[in-house]
């Protein structure tokens, strides 16, 4: 899995000659893929989290990898000028202490995968030195940037892109056995937020993710020919600029 998800990273990166400089970053007792990209101003800094990849095989077979066919947010990072990192999720880079289905199927945005996720994001703040954070998030990875924006004192936005925001009505949605409960309070005003939303969706569908992302007190930008995946990186440089006229 490990060996895929490499050739996938080498993909995006445009050259299977240039190898990525991936490295294991220790969480809080789980281990973690992560991928440095050092450009911009070390003061604020970017942080990606992919989606969830293929935690199920045929919708009820458990995957024995989460492994992540196309990695969304590591193509959104390829064209973000600021300083950045991709921050994988538990398990998601090959098996280590710790790793259990449990953690890419119904506990994948439970207190233990935030807890260890929260633990590498602040190493990387302190070895940036950054004073502000944007969490970037796609899909699943949308729901743990809201998780983990409101433990940060640096935090000052939050962006998902189709987002699982509101896990209850997904699984019901899509009949799935229920993960562990989570719940997102509306963020602090403090964190400026942009959710979008793809208009052809049919994994989190627009009148799901629009009920959720007003609870979060916020509204959301709808991109009607978009849908899960397709076509975010289209439309990416065009957010950074709302996103950057918000922070200025």
């Amino acid at each position: 899995m490990r060996r895929s998800f490499l050739l996938a990273l080498l993909l995006l990166c445009g050259c299977a000659a240039r190898r990525p400089e991936l490295t294991t970053v220790p969480g809080e007792g789980l281990l973690h893929g992560v991928l440095v990209q050092p450009a911009g101003d070390r003061n604020e800094l970017h942080v990606y989290i992919e989606g969830d990849g293929t935690p199920w095989l045929h919708g009820t077979e458990v995957a024995a990898a989460p492994a992540v066919q196309h990695p969304v947010a590591l193509a959104l990072m390829r064209r973000d000028p600021a300083y950045s990192v991709y921050v994988g999720r538990p398990c998601y880079f090959g098996a280590s202490d710790g790793c259990t289905p449990e953690l890419w199927t119904s506990a994948r945005y439970s207190a233990r995968v935030v807890d260890s996720m929260r633990a590498v994001v602040r190493r990387m703040i302190d070895s940036v030195g950054a004073k502000r954070v944007v969490f970037i998030g796609h899909s699943g990875g949308g729901t743990l940037a809201v998780l983990l924006a409101p433990s940060f004192d640096e935090s000052v936005a939050v962006v998902t892109l189709a987002g699982n925001l509101d896990v209850r009505a997904w699984t019901q949605w899509h009949h799935y056995a229920p993960l562990d409960p989570v719940d997102l309070p509306p963020l602090p005003a403090r964190i400026h937020q942009l959710h979008l939303v793809g208009g052809r969706d049919q994994n989190i569908p627009p009148q799901i993710a629009t009920k959720a992302i007003e609870r979060l007190g916020a509204s959301p930008l709808v991109y009607a020919r978009f849908d899960h995946a397709c076509c975010w990186e289209r439309c990416w440089p065009e957010v950074l600029r709302r996103l950057r006229a918000l922070l200025d």
